[in-house]
């Protein structure tokens, strides 16, 4: 079975994250956050949701029976998600 490294962040049921509504009522999803203390839901957050896509992607990548590994080859991992979507989509035609 192939490895996935990325790992989801805060996923947990009952996670301290920020509420959907109050995530979208943000002022920071336009300017990002500012000098000062962060509230730590509201990062957990933004971490959770860019996490959880990198895992998604990484998945999707492992169910191809190829590695997912987190060692910094951004190539290496355009390369193996291009791979995964002609082995798991059927789409040679397309993407080679």
């Amino acid at each position: 079975m192939a490895t996935n490294n990325f790992k989801s962040f805060s996923a947990a049921s009952g996670a301290n994250v920020t509420s959907q509504v109050d995530w979208e009522a943000l002022p920071a999803l336009l300017t990002g956050f500012t000098a000062g203390k962060a509230a730590s839901a509201q990062v957990n957050k933004a971490l959770r949701q860019s996490t959880t896509i990198a895992a998604l992607v990484g998945q999707f990548i492992a169910n191809s029976g190829t590695d997912a590994l987190d060692n910094g080859d951004v190539a290496g991992l355009v390369t193996k998600f291009t791979n995964a979507l002609i082995t798991n989509l059927g789409l040679t035609n397309i993407l080679r």
